[in-house]
């Protein structure tokens, strides 16, 4: 990634934090709301339980991914095919109990934090900064 662009992803919020799933859908929820639901649902079941090592390689995948989609930003296609495929170029989603996870790995107290339900985007620089705190002793750096 070149330096001008990764300034510019720097000047972007380091976080976005969207609204946790909530436990019980009322019934008028919207098809949405249940798909989001449903997602979450399977996310607490799918995620729990990573090893550090899971967990490294789970964020470097997904900073490699955001980088890249940032680095597409930069052109014309590029826009059209972020548009198309991506939320928000330049940030990785991650959910609360992937961080949740992560806080454990690094023996911190999550605390109040954020709920496991919550989906954040964070910044593509950060993510991969992450993915280096929790690089389990003697991996290749």
């Amino acid at each position: 990634m070149e330096i001008s662009n990764l300034v510019a992803l720097q000047r972007q919020p380091d976080i976005f934090y969207l609204n946790g799933v909530p436990s019980e859908l009322p019934r008028w929820a919207s098809i949405d709301d249940r798909k989001d639901h449903f997602r979450a649902r399977v996310d607490a079941t799918t995620l729990i339980g990573m090893s550090a090592e899971e967990l490294h390689v789970y964020f470097t995948r997904h900073s490699v991914n955001a980088a890249l989609s940032w680095k597409r930003q930069q052109s014309l296609v590029g826009r059209v095919l972020n548009r198309l495929t991506v939320p928000r170029p330049g940030y990785a989603k991650i959910s609360g109990r992937v961080l949740r996870q992560v806080y454990y790995v690094m023996g911190v107290d999550a605390g109040e934090a954020f709920t496991a339900s919550a989906e954040l985007y964070l910044r593509a620089d950060i993510v991969a900064e992450i993915a280096t705190l929790i690089q389990p002793k003697g991996a290749n750096r």
